[in-house]
């Protein structure tokens, strides 16, 4: 069984990033990012014709931005200069590239905070070509090899090479922990 925890105080720091970059700044890479991995339409927070804020809607019509899901009024909350209840339009990437012209050039950024965001929320059902679903995959199928010649990868320490070991039996599977450059795989036992 492939578990992916992520020790609460990384997951904090990552959305403390998130949001002291996103919110009101790179709110529009945030949506981008979020619309590209999981195929959720984009919605703007309009201000007259701009687009004041932007987010994802999810399947059940609840908005997400760089917070988290948010309630609708909770989506304008800070931007003091709209009032509620606030004019919300879908938006899409184009609309959001002439609004924010350097967007276009600002593909390595929008990548990190996708990375970022799956890290904060690995439940959200995420692409399959994403680093999150692409590293589960890879835990799954090394647990079978693993299971398959008995034989265990795992690390003493997380400076220290890996290393590999014979199995005996108690192997629950493989564990992924989220670090700053990516994850950490180590074999994990029963309880």
């Amino acid at each position: 069984m492939v578990s992916n925890n992520l020790e609460s105080d990384l997951r904090e720091i990552l959305h403390s990033i998130i949001i002291g970059l996103c919110l009101d700044g790179e709110c529009y890479a945030f949506a981008i990012a979020m619309h590209r991995c999981l195929s959720w339409p984009m919605i703007g927070l309009m201000q007259g014709e701009l687009i004041r804020h932007a987010g994802v809607v999810d399947p059940d019509g609840n908005i997400w931005d760089c917070r988290g899901k948010v309630g609708e009024k909770e989506f304008g909350e800070p931007f003091l200069d709209i009032k509620f209840p606030y004019e919300t339009r879908p938006i899409t990437e184009e609309q959001l590239k002439v609004v924010a012209p350097l967007l276009s050039n600002r593909e390595p950024f929008i990548e990190s905070l996708s990375k970022k965001a799956q890290m904060v929320w690995p439940e959200l059902p995420w692409k399959s070509d994403t680093l999150v679903v692409r590293v589960r995959a890879f835990a799954e199928e090394l647990e079978a090899l693993s299971r398959k010649h008995s034989l265990w990868i795992y690390g003493n320490l997380p400076t220290a090479l890996p290393a590999i070991a014979e199995g005996d039996g108690e192997e629950k599977g493989y564990a992924l922990k989220a670090v700053m450059g990516g994850y950490m795989i180590n074999r994990s036992f029963q309880s």
